[in-house]
């Protein structure tokens, strides 16, 4: 479903609360506590920060998520270029693969910050966060486009 795609792509984009959709068979989530979409870089770059001053317990497991995140977007891509649902998927695919293999080689410095306590890699985990969430703003709304360009 190319409408529910494009949907979700806006909502990541403004860091929606898709969780309020469901409010008639549970409470939504806190917009005060939670980070939606691409606003989680962010959230994400604030827990490091914390991590960077020992105010907050080391956890891989949120970079961990942008990873797996940008492994599922690639599939995506992939299935929409396979199905002919955009048109310009290869500078995208690419983009998206760049994504990866740099949210990948985040959470592997977050793993070698969790033996070695350095904090100088933590710093690096901090621009990368930054870098990220650059490519990937430009990534999504080039998708966004493309896909609206096919309808």
């Amino acid at each position: 479903d190319l409408a529910l795609v494009l949907e979700s792509l806006y909502e990541y984009l403004l860091s929606r609360n898709t969780s309020k959709k469901f409010r008639a068979l549970w409470n939504p989530c806190d917009d005060s506590i939670w980070g939606y979409g691409i606003s989680v870089y962010e959230y994400l770059k604030y827990y490091v920060e914390l991590l960077f001053k020992n105010e907050a317990y080391y956890d891989y497991v949120p970079i961990h998520c942008i990873w797996e995140h940008k492994r599922c977007m690639l599939m995506r891509i992939e299935y929409m270029e396979k199905n002919g649902f955009i048109s310009d998927s290869h500078q995208i695919k690419n983009m998206y693969m760049d994504l990866e293999h740099k949210s990948l080689i985040l959470r592997n410095k977050m793993l070698k910050y969790g033996v070695t306590k350095n904090q100088h890699i933590l710093k690096e985990i901090i621009n990368s966060i930054t870098e990220l969430f650059n490519s990937e703003h430009l990534a999504i709304k080039k998708l966004i486009v493309d896909i609206e360009n096919r309808k």
